[in-house]
């Protein structure tokens, strides 16, 4: 006769069983404690709420907008500044914004529906709380960060259509110093760095701020060269005293790329209505586990990022 000995994973997946199929508060807590995993891990792993924070509004922010069904907010801009509304996952084309307000619309962005059996996840050893929150989280930021990713690469496509040079340039010799300095002043002829406050923040992949540890002494100092030396540099998180963000997502931002933004108080919102919220149904032996959200994002004006591609 063997004894069944449950494991802390099948331990850990009957406990979301019993949860989903009780209902009322006992579910109520397990889509809450997903929900406040989700949201810290797409803060952690995306990049998208570390160059434009968001502004998380509430239904008494919003704004009537005539012949317009989606909540919407309403920003005031210059008028002789371009504006660009974002759209998510695909819902709609960037639309460009001449006159003095632009509209962003909010839109419902929801993860893929997962479904699993319950008489599969009892015995199972695979701990499917965990790989089910894991692919949700992967999957939500990056719906942040692409969105991001896709209205900057807009901008740069236009802004050299219309004046070449300005906001885009292909510089040689790598992730060193002058090359640093031209993207820092490629923002500061557009007006777009204020004299002082909020600083700009760059933004690249990891992999490229690898090069950082190339630099010499001439370029950054002996202390600066001791330092990335002895402690590496994954951890800088400043160049010129502007912050840096970086990323693994080579996917949406190139190795040979480096972007620059503007202060968002210049240059971009990224507003959240209702934030990354975990839904647990049931049907039968299924059950269906997916997210949903309510954002929107846009930029006030477009002369608020630069970019340039590395040889």
């Amino acid at each position: 006769m063997s004894i069944n000995v449950e494991t802390p994973v099948i331990q850990q997946n009957t406990g979301l069983i019993k949860a989903a199929y009780a209902g009322g508060d006992l579910l109520k807590q397990a889509m809450d404690n997903s929900t406040y995993f989700i949201r810290d891990k797409v803060r952690e792993l995306g990049f998208a709420r570390k160059v434009i924070e968001p502004i998380f509004v509430t239904s008494a922010d919003l704004d009537r907008v005539p012949n317009n069904e989606q909540p919407a907010i309403i920003l005031e801009k210059d008028i002789e500044s371009k504006g660009m509304t974002v759209p998510f996952r695909g819902q709609g084309e960037q639309r460009y914004w001449e006159r003095e307000d632009m509209v962003v619309n909010f839109q419902k962005i929801e993860s893929e529906r997962i479904n699993k059996s319950k008489f599969e996840m009892m015995t199972s050893k695979t701990p499917y709380t965990e790989v089910l929150k894991k692919r949700i989280v992967e999957e939500v930021q990056k719906v942040e960060d692409e969105t991001l990713m896709n209205g900057f690469n807009a901008i740069i496509e236009k802004a050299e259509e219309e004046a070449p040079g300005t906001q885009y340039q292909e510089l040689e010799g790598g992730l060193n110093k002058t090359n640093i300095k031209i993207l820092i002043q490629m923002l500061s002829r557009l007006k777009m760095i204020p004299p002082t406050g909020p600083k700009p923040k760059i933004l690249m992949t990891q992999n490229l701020k690898l090069e950082l540890i190339e630099l010499g002494m001439i370029e950054i100092g002996d202390s600066n060269v001791g330092k990335y030396w002895n402690e590496g540099v994954v951890g800088v998180d400043k160049l010129f005293n502007i912050p840096v963000v970086s990323t693994i997502k080579n996917d949406l931002v190139k190795d040979d790329e480096v972007f620059i933004i503007a202060p968002q108080d210049y240059f971009g919102r990224f507003f959240i209505l209702q934030d990354h919220t975990m839904v647990i149904e049931t049907k039968a032996d299924m059950m269906n586990m997916y997210t949903y959200a309510a954002m929107g994002m846009g930029f006030v004006n477009t002369k608020g990022v630069c970019k340039i591609k590395l040889s």
